[in-house]
């Protein structure tokens, strides 16, 4: 057998599994416990997680409706859904392969995004937005000391001891779930050495999650002033956020004796 024929009857046999699979599915859901397109879209309409302003679900906006069989994995799924200005996450338990109903709504001003679980009838996922500017995070960041992020404002540490900073992640009125919120350092600078007490924590609807640094020195770590503007000093470079989005930042460094 050529290589050609070989490869072709591997994608065939892949195709037969998956739709024996599909049709196992089907047959272990009934179609008469599946939600019906119309059943669907009025748990959208009547969800009190859903168009807080009353901008989103309108009949004329409703772009599509399509019905998948399939396993949700909110970090792939998420990460690849684009941006929103608020958000809800359902907490109940993913990864099996599940009829969903997935619906979108869309105007020239609005959007609305949408799962719902086709034989349960719950609201999986709401993904909500608008035009105008690029949204925020769907936490503020506190950080302790709080002029961290300010070049002018470095974070001192002494030789041979240890300073601390603090993250505090603080969910905003606009998210309604409960995601893992990551911190990682890519890039310390030399001299120094970063310690984390956690790297990841889940952040849930009206909450705070605290991320600690410990920051040590030794003494070949730089120790200027503020520089000035055509120069950098010494930072931290920090990658932080939820599931799906990812934003940059620094944490400014000034080692003394």
């Amino acid at each position: 057998m050529s290589p050609g024929s070989r490869t072709a009857l591997t994608a065939l046999i892949s195709c037969l599994l998956a739709f024996t699979g599909f049709m196992i599915l089907l047959q272990n859901v009934p179609a008469d416990l599946i939600l019906t397109r119309e059943q669907a879209i009025n748990v959208v309409k009547t969800s009190a997680k859903v168009d807080p302003e009353k901008t989103i679900i309108k009949d004329k906006w409703l772009q599509s409706v399509e019905l998948r069989y399939m396993p949700i994995n909110w970090v792939n799924y998420l990460i690849t859904s684009g941006s929103h200005s608020r958000i809800y996450v359902s907490t109940s338990q993913v990864g099996d392969i599940k009829p969903y109903w997935f619906i979108d709504y869309l105007s020239n001003y609005t959007f609305g995004s949408y799962i719902v679980d086709a034989t349960t009838g719950e609201l999986m996922l709401a993904q909500e937005g608008s035009e105008g500017p690029a949204p925020g995070p769907d936490f503020s960041i506190t950080t302790v000391p709080a002029y961290a992020n300010d070049p002018y404002f470095p974070v001192v540490v002494k030789q041979g001891q240890a300073s601390e900073v603090i993250l505090l992640f603080a969910a905003r009125p606009s998210y309604d779930a409960s995601l893992p919120i990551s911190v990682r350092v890519t890039a310390v600078p030399k001299g120094f050495t970063v310690t984390q007490n956690v790297t990841s924590g889940i952040l849930r609807t009206g909450g705070t999650l605290v991320i600690k640094l410990v920051i040590s020195s030794s003494a070949y770590a730089p120790g200027t002033n503020p520089p000035p503007f055509d120069s950098t000093p010494p930072h931290l470079e920090i990658e932080e956020g939820p599931i799906g989005t990812i934003y940059g930042s620094s944490i400014y460094l000034q080692s003394v004796p």
